[in-house]
């Protein structure tokens, strides 16, 4: 029986909240050998256990940088699995010559533009946005990165979050790369000014 895309993707979406390194066994334990290029490769065609070994590969990093551009936890944790969801939904349009970091990245970007865009982010934020368990160096950076505006806080996670190059970076903004290089460098002097005033 071939399933509707609506019960395909309630399906997908409930792998990527339940994926976890510790959770993988049988089969996917084989797949953690294989890179990224591989795993996708096979989950174009419709590889499941595929998709399950690259999300808890890549969910914890994906789900920190998404808390840090949105300056919430539970927006960060609903732009991801909304990314993974995509990811799947677009398998077939990856191309292994990008990488498979630099594909994650986008889609993880464009979920917390659209969170920001229909203000969920907003809206949740101050309410659980740091747990109990949060030391007071992340939550004053969340602080911090909240008086930023959109664009320099997007440059900073993007540089320094996602660990992308500047001429990435140029690639997916459409600015020049040495204008790129000059806004996260004032970026960061406005964040360095703002923790230091908090100390």
């Amino acid at each position: 029986m071939v399933q509707s895309p609506q019960v395909d993707q309630m399906s997908t979406r409930g792998r990527v909240e339940a994926s976890s390194p510790s959770a993988l066994g049988g089969a996917a334990s084989i797949l953690s050998s294989y890179d990224d290029n591989t795993l996708m490769s096979r989950v174009q065609d419709g590889d499941k256990e595929a998709f399950e070994v690259l999300v808890a590969r890549h969910v914890d990093r994906a789900t920190a940088v998404a808390a840090l551009y949105l300056a919430d936890d539970g927006a960060g944790r609903q732009a991801v699995s909304e990314a993974f969801l995509q990811l799947w939904v677009s398998r077939s349009s990856y191309r292994r010559e990008g990488g498979f970091r630099w594909f994650l990245s986008t889609l993880v970007l464009d979920q917390c533009r659209r969170s920001t865009s229909v203000g969920q982010a907003s809206s949740s934020s101050g309410r659980g946005a740091t747990g109990p368990s949060d030391e007071g160096g992340a939550r004053r950076m969340r602080d911090a990165l909240r008086h930023l505006d959109r664009r320099e806080r997007e440059l900073l996670v993007m540089r320094y979050g996602m660990d992308l190059a500047y001429q990435e970076i140029s690639n997916e903004t459409s600015l020049p790369t040495s204008t790129v290089r000059s806004h996260v460098f004032d970026s960061l002097r406005k964040l360095r000014g703002l923790l230091e005033g908090e100390s």
